[in-house]
């Protein structure tokens, strides 16, 4: 079974939406789920909104390795790497406030990055070279 939803652009990260569902079988009296929760993170594809973002330091910039990034602050949190069309290819936790990435898996294009630390979001565009 494939589903899609689309959610409001102004859900805050943490937020948890709860549902259930009536699934129908023939004529048959629905079968009613249990409740599940979904906790909003970030897109696996979409629109990245990156207006009122903290600006991230990286380098080198282009790369073709390994590449530094750098925000303002420690804290934990975790950083995301999205395609030029909205994809989300890669994502981890994180400790500090730089983390060195391998990106050599990475097929050459442009990227953006996102890092989103005690409730502070942060965004840059790397190019792989």
């Amino acid at each position: 079974m494939d589903f899609s939803v689309r959610a409001k652009r102004d859900l805050p990260l943490g937020h948890i939406i709860q549902n259930r569902a009536a699934i129908y079988f023939d004529y048959n009296p629905p079968i009613i789920t249990n409740y599940s929760n979904m906790h909003v993170n970030i897109p696996t594809v979409g629109t990245i909104n990156i207006s009122g973002s903290d600006p991230l330091n990286i380098h080198p910039n282009p790369a073709q390795e390994t590449v530094f990034i750098e925000k303002q602050g420690a804290g934990n949190g975790q950083l995301w790497v999205f395609s030029a069309d909205g994809k989300r290819i890669m994502g981890q936790n994180t400790n500090g406030k730089s983390i060195a990435l391998p990106i050599s898996g990475l097929p050459p294009g442009q990227y953006w990055i996102l890092w989103v630390a005690d409730s502070k979001q942060y965004a840059g565009k790397l190019i792989k070279g």
